[in-house]
This record gives C-alpha cells, sequence and structure tokens, in this order.
C-alpha cells in the first residue's frame, strides 16, 4: 500500500483516474483497508497482484489499468470523447483476471465471453448513435465505465451492474448484433453505474436504513426477487427510466424531423416507449414520495428533482395504468391488462 501510495502521489491526474478506475483494483483496496480496519480474513494473492500492477501502471508512458495489464488480451476502444475497455482475457488468466471472474459470478452469476475485433465497429456505431441523439447525457453516464464485458448467458439476461463491481457494465453478447440495442442497453448500466457512484458520495438514505422492500414493481413479475424493490434499488430504476425517456423522446423528435441519418435499425415505436419510461418513473417516484422518512438529505432532494423532470417532460403521462395492476394483484404476463396499459400509457 506504501508503494501504490508513492505511486499516486507522483502520476498525473488522468493517469491516477484512468488507473483508479480499475475494477478490481478499487476491490482489492476496499479488501485490503477492511482487513487492517476490522481484522477481516485477508484479501488473497490477487490482491497483492492488483495493488503491484497498479503501482507499475502509474509508470508508463500510456498507462493501462491493472486488469488489462493482466489480460493477456484486451481490447481498447476510443473515440466521441470516451474510452472503453472491451474484456477479452486469453488462458491462462492472471491472478487478477480470475480473480475478475469470479466476481462477476459472485455477484451476477454470469460468465463472461470474448469481445474481438469485429465488436469494435458495432460498438462505435452504438456509441455514434448515443452521440447523435443525446450528447451531453451519454457522456456524462459513460464517464462513470471504463470496462464493458459481454456475457455469454442464456436470453433472460440482458445486462446488469453492481457496487461490488465497480467501473463495468455487462451486457448479453446477443445485442452485438443490432447498434440500436447495445447503444440502449449500453446507456442503460451505465446509468446505473453513474448512480452507484452518486451512492457513495451522497446521503441518499437516512442513517440505519435496512433495504425493506416497498415499492412496488408490478412489470417484473416473473422474477419473484423482483416484484418489490428496497428504496435504493428504486431511485436508481427511477433515475434510468427518466433518462432511458429523454433518449426515446429525442429519438422520435429525430426520427420525425428527419435530423437523423437512417443508418440504425430503430425497433419500435419511440414515442410509445417515451411514455412508457415516464409511467413506470412515476409510478415509483409516487411510492417513494410516501417513504421520505427513510431518505437522506440528498435521497429528498433528488426525489424532488426527478418528480420535477417528470412531470415537465410529459405532464399528461400518469402512473395510473400500473396503480391499476396492482390493484388487480396482476403481473405484465396478463394478456388482458398488459394491452390495457400500453392503450392507456399510448393514448
Amino acid at each position: 500500500m506504501r508503494r501504490l501510495g508513492a505511486a499516486f502521489d507522483g502520476a498525473a491526474p488522468e493517469t491516477n483516474r484512468t488507473v483508479l478506475a480499475d475494477p478490481v483494483l478499487r476491490h482489492a483496496i476496499n479488501s485490503v483497508a477492511c482487513n487492517q480496519a476490522l481484522g477481516t480474513s485477508a484479501p488473497g494473492a490477487w490482491a497483492e497482484s492488483a495493488l503491484e500492477l497498479a503501482a507499475a501502471c502509474w509508470q508508463d508512458v500510456t498507462p493501462r489499468p491493472p486488469l488489462a495489464c493482466d489480460s493477456r488480451v484486451s481490447i481498447a476502444w476510443n473515440g466521441n470523447h470516451v474510452a472503453l475497455w472491451l474484456w477479452a482475457s486469453a488462458e491462462p488468466l492472471g491472478q487478477v483476471s480470475a480473480r475478475f471472474l469470479e466476481m462477476a459470478k459472485e455477484s451476477l452469476s454470469i460468465g463472461l465471453t470474448n469481445a474481438g475485433p469485429d465488436d469494435l465497429e458495432v460498438l462505435s456505431g452504438s456509441i455514434s448513435l448515443l452521440d447523435a441523439v443525446t450528447p451531453l447525457l451519454w457522456r456524462s453516464a459513460l464517464a462513470h465505465v471504463g470496462w464493458l464485458c459481454f456475457v455469454d448467458e442464456p436470453m433472460a439476461f440482458t445486462g446488469g451492474t453492481t457496487a461490488q463491481i465497480q467501473n463495468a457494465v455487462f451486457v448479453a453478447a446477443d445485442f452485438r448484433r443490432s447498434h440500436m440495442r447495445l447503444a440502449y442497453h449500453l446507456f442503460h448500466e451505465a446509468m446505473h453505474q453513474k448512480f452507484i457512484e452518486l451512492a457513495q458520495t451522497h446521503s441518499l438514505l437516512s442513517p440505519g436504513y435496512d433495504y425493506p422492500s416497498l415499492v412496488e414493481n408490478p412489470w417484473n413479475g416473473h422474477v419473484a426477487r423482483y416484484v418489490r424493490w428496497d428504496l435504493d434499488r428504486s431511485l436508481t430504476v427511477a433515475h434510468v427510466y427518466l433518462a432511458l425517456a429523454v433518449f426515446y423522446g429525442k429519438l422520435g423528435v429525430l426520427l420525425r424531423d428527419g435530423g437523423l441519418a437512417r443508418v440504425w435499425a430503430v425497433e419500435g415505436e419511440p414515442q410509445e416507449a417515451f411514455r412508457m419510461a415516464i409511467a413506470r418513473s412515476r409510478f415509483i417516484l409516487d411510492q417513494l414520495s410516501g417513504h421520505r422518512d427513510m431518505l437522506g438529505v440528498a435521497g429528498c432532494a433528488f426525489l424532488h428533482w426527478m418528480q420535477g423532470l417528470a412531470v415537465r417532460l410529459a405532464p399528461d403521462v400518469s402512473a395510473r395504468p400500473f396503480r391499476r395492476f396492482v390493484e388487480h394483484g396482476a403481473r405484465q404476463e396478463d394478456p388482458v391488462l398488459t394491452a390495457l396499459l400500453r392503450a392507456e400509457v399510448a393514448s
């Protein structure tokens, strides 16, 4: 740790950000700090390797984060004011890369598949789409992401982030076939990652909050653990839905006015997706209003800001359709209520 501190002191600010953002290094620093403060079990050789690689990174002219240094193959993508590393590690794995795979399995129950050169073209097109639609918002979100990992899992998995793995987002490998789908899910998960860092630096929840599941979620009824959410998850989901509403709203305007070249295959109807995102966010925010006593000072301010934004974006869209779902005790796979919901949101 002393060598790491000395290297950090002598490094340029941009180098500090590049190296410290590495997910395994951040996990190693947390593990070592907790071990020293609480006397818990030692983090192991993988943490020592991450710290050693990090110290060496700061001496490089073009620094690579520890995970990239440890991987025999990793792909860097630069463009449109953002830099991403794509997971593409070859056997045999080093200790840091192996630990990253373990973290993904422990936190999200997923396995990773390697990115290839062809994925750079798809990623470039997806980010160009985001840049054309929401140039400020997507850059703000992607500023919190250093690693894009493709997940080779059944169709049920679309994307994920976790506070246990900082600076990384995980997206289903099938989305590499579509610029639109990859753009959507990369943006979606990047907004979740942005919220994770927001929650770590602001008083979103009140002291002593113990994460009870209080917020109804009628559109994920097929996954038992997501029928109700705690306030932390509810805040990040509402935040993401508002961001997606901005994305779909702007996309619809650009397509209507001819301001977006039709080089991307846009799936679905943007205006319907916009209204559905607003309705879902309003439904969550309405419920959060009843639990303000469990929010911290920053959490109450964040909730107030999101409520105002939802109204400004679409004053005519309410959460009424989802309240009807809850009143009927139904879930989204109910075809009759689903048809009613879609008609009411789109009206």
